[in-house]
């Protein structure tokens, strides 16, 4: 009965999309079954991942699983503290107050090497779009060699959910599930058995749908990198780029949707139509980021360095809005029972905005758009790193012109006999508004949050406590308990 539910969806949104995208993704598919090399399970969450034990496979099983969870949260003010809301899959509003979700998951098997896993989560929650919600459907196969993701299916967490952006300042865990089509390789294909230089890359494509301004939008988004391993370091180089486009506005009704127009898109052609300064533009809203990692694995820890540049045209492709971006590094042990297990510095600075560029392409206004007046928002919730500030009328962006620090540590208290997780989140920022309109005065703000697993048995049971400090408003406290139970 899942199956069907989550091919009925499927069909549902695969159908929503323009028959230029559909052939696009069907193309890209055969290409990807070309390629054959090894990988495990990169796109799987930890969930999922407990689905597919070889083991499942051999004694000839369907594997499924069940999930409840109910969540109570209290705050100090009007609404929660900042990290309590944000970078919690769309879930949370910031005045939620009990929260529940019931997901399941199965996987078929087609072979020792692949399989296909659906699943589907249904929420509620009493605030913001209060109700029951669909949060998740979706289907999922995944080989030695690619995947493919069809419906409604959240981010994977990364870097122990330490990141303030889970390590893409524009695709974080602030928003909720984005229907659409995913099409990537598992790891780097490796053109020798030496596995020296590899390359990895996706091609998505969701449909964004409705928001204040805008109807049936839809989101196209890529990303390409390059893999060098040399003497026991890893080097990696890449881009990532991503654009709405089509739909119908309010403002200026429907936009170019053939599949012209979509190659145009993909290529983020400049030259296609004009602002209201005459200034020559790329059809759509365009972001982008250039991504470089390097990395080291040791006997008992794994370090990585990263940097990720933001660019929305062309005077960002050519740097000349540096030094904008994500800076830091991350820190992991191969042993979780420590005191400290992981930890990750981030540092995002997005004041510059290309304001000292020469010609047209000045004062970037980071996620905003003139002609997407919701800006690079999802169901009124910013879909990069949170430090970015939202409209709550969905008129865009307010605040993208900041600096900030953060702090992200993961570990265990307790003994050898009872242990227990703990996630420390701990962020400062200052924030200055858009160029246009500035912040008076400007905001000095301080995040917090403290999780921690108190009981691991057939029921979880966490912990959480989160401040929030501005010099604009008073002091804001919250605190919350989470019970799960697993079948």
């Amino acid at each position: 009965m899942l199956k069907f539910l989550i091919f009925e969806h499927v069909i549902f949104y695969y159908a929503k999309l323009p028959t230029s995208m559909r052939l696009w993704t069907f193309s890209m598919l055969f290409l990807l079954v070309l390629f054959k090399y090894n990988a495990g399970y990169a796109q799987h969450n930890k969930a999922e991942e407990e689905l597919l034990s070889p083991l499942m496979y051999y004694l000839e099983k369907q594997p499924y699983s069940l999930e409840f969870t109910l969540q109570g949260l209290s705050y100090s003010r009007q609404e929660l503290p900042f990290w309590m809301e944000h970078n919690q899959r769309g879930r949370i509003s910031k005045n939620t107050s009990v929260l529940g979700t019931l997901s399941a998951k199965a996987v078929s098997f087609v072979s020792d090497e692949s399989s296909i896993i659906y699943g589907t989560n249904i929420l509620y929650q009493d605030a913001g779009a209060p109700g029951i919600q669909l949060d998740e459907i979706y289907a999922h196969y995944q080989d030695l060699n690619f995947y493919v993701t069809v419906g409604k299916k959240q981010q994977r967490e990364v870097l122990q959910g330490l990141s303030a952006s889970n390590g893409n300042m524009l695709l974080s865990l602030n928003t909720r599930a984005i229907p659409g089509v995913q099409i990537g390789s598992t790891s780097p294909f490796y053109f020798t058995k030496k596995k020296v230089f590899g390359l990895e890359g996706s091609w998505n494509e969701y449909f964004l749908g409705d928001s204040k301004h805008s109807e049936n939008v839809l989101l196209h988004y890529k990303k390409f990198g390059a893999v060098l391993q040399l003497n026991g370091w890893d080097l990696k180089a890449g881009v990532q780029h991503m654009a709405q486009w089509a739909g119908t506005l309010n403002h200026s009704g429907e936009q170019p949707s053939g599949f012209n127009d979509y190659l145009q898109v993909v290529l983020g052609s400049e030259g296609t139509t004009k602002n209201a300064r005459n200034q020559l533009k790329s059809k759509g809203n365009h972001l982008g980021i250039y991504e470089f990692h390097l990395g080291k694995s040791y006997k008992f820890f794994k370090l990585q360095f990263f940097y990720n540049h933001l660019f929305e045209d062309i005077s960002g492709r050519r740097f000349e809005n540096f030094p904008d971006g994500r800076y830091g590094f991350y820190y992991e042990a191969y042993n979780p029972s420590q005191l400290i297990n992981a930890i990750i510095y981030e540092f995002y600075y997005t004041q510059h905005q290309s304001y000292t560029a020469s010609g047209f392409h000045k004062y970037d206004n980071y996620f905003n758009s003139n002609t997407y007046r919701s800006g690079w928002t999802y169901k009124n919730r910013v879909i990069g790193t949170p430090f970015f500030t939202g409209d709550s009328n969905e008129n865009g962006i307010i605040n993208n012109k900041f600096t900030a620090h953060h702090i992200g540590i993961s570990g265990e208290l307790g003994n050898y006999f009872q242990k227990y997780p703990y996630k420390l989140l701990l962020s400062y920022a200052k924030n200055e508004g858009v160029y246009s309109k500035r912040y008076s005065p400007e905001e000095n703000v301080f995040y917090g949050l403290f999780d921690i697993n108190l009981l691991q048995k057939t029921i979880h049971l966490n912990f959480q406590s989160g401040v929030e400090f501005n010099n604009t408003a008073p002091p804001n406290f919250g605190a919350g308990i989470r019970l799960m139970y697993k079948l």
